[in-house]
């Protein structure tokens, strides 16, 4: 039986920052994912290193 899976690749760089017991989140502002929060990061673009996606 022959089917077509559909899938979306995604690679998203994301950090991970404690200060005194606390954990740095954003709120997302718009999206699928709006008024939730999530850690600091997001999608890498062409040329661009890890460190500067983060």
């Amino acid at each position: 039986m022959d089917h077509e899976e559909n899938y979306h690749q995604h690679f998203g760089i994301y950090g991970v920052n404690l200060n005194e017991g606390k954990l740095l989140c954003i709120e997302k502002n718009a999206g699928p994912y709006q008024n939730r929060y999530d850690l600091p990061g997001g999608s890498q673009e062409g040329g661009e290193g890890l460190t500067e996606t983060l």
